[in-house]
């Protein structure tokens, strides 16, 4: 199957209303997908429990 631009477009739009509904339903104020997108990214936070390895 050769991928069109109408097709292309036609999934970035089934995308984009995936994304508005899931907002919807999480309680969310519409945002940009970056913004959303850096919510979604986890974050390392180091919280000392293997300091005592370095220690010895």
């Amino acid at each position: 199957m050769k991928i069109t631009e109408e097709s292309r477009c036609a999934d970035l739009a089934k995308a984009n209303d995936a994304w508005q509904r899931e907002m919807a339903v999480c309680g969310e104020p519409e945002i940009g997908i970056e913004a959303f997108l850096s919510k979604q990214t986890p974050t390392f936070r180091w919280t000392g429990r293997f300091s005592r390895l370095f220690e010895l």
